[in-house]
């Protein structure tokens, strides 16, 4: 691109390629704007760079904020999917809940971002007695994880996930537990 001779760059999709490529474009005085939500993107410093999106830390706090003060629960699990991006908006979410009164994180587990067998998550989250599953987990994990405990009869509960389940495919959740809620950095009129 900068050979090229662009003079601005829309992108990139997610904050590892955005934060890689923002001190190649600052170099050659080249605009960047792009959606990545990883707070180092624009803590750069650089004149060129620019974020269209909330960051993760004002998500993860809004994630720890609603499940503590809206889903009425004393009891919390924070599950992640490894990557940078699921891991900073965990931990970001479990830090605002410790933050809240009388709020408490009982389980707090990383995983890859391709785990499905979530049998024994599930009997350890029934033990802990955990009333809100706060996750950055894929839509597809979370399924699997719902599933789990719906095998262990732990339905009770509540999922608040991030945008990587704000998918048609957690339609399929419908029923499964309490209630499914996801947040999003970027949202559509029609959503």
């Amino acid at each position: 691109l900068v050979d090229a001779g662009v003079v601005a760059v829309v992108g990139h999709l997610n904050s590892g390629v955005s934060i890689e490529t923002a001190p190649i474009y600052a170099a050659k005085d080249i605009a960047q704007i792009a959606i990545s939500t990883n707070p180092r993107f624009t803590q750069l410093g650089f004149s060129t760079t620019f974020r269209m999106v909330a960051n993760d830390t004002l998500q993860a706090r809004a994630i720890g904020s609603f499940a503590a003060t809206q889903l009425g629960a004393a009891r919390y699990a924070a599950l992640d999917d490894g990557t940078p991006y699921g891991k900073g908006l965990a931990d970001g979410a479990a830090e605002q809940l410790k933050a809240e009164k009388k709020k408490e994180v009982v389980v707090r587990k990383s995983f890859d971002d391709k785990t499905t067998a979530f049998d024994e998550l599930a009997s350890e989250l029934k033990a802990a007695n955990v009333d809100v599953i706060v996750s950055t987990l894929n839509d597809f994990q979370a399924l699997a994880l719902l599933e789990a405990l719906r095998k262990v009869d732990h339905t009770k509960v509540s999922l608040l996930g991030g945008d990587l389940i704000k998918t048609t495919e957690m339609t399929k959740a419908m029923g499964m537990v309490d209630g499914v809620y996801a947040t999003s950095p970027v949202l559509e009129a029609k959503e």
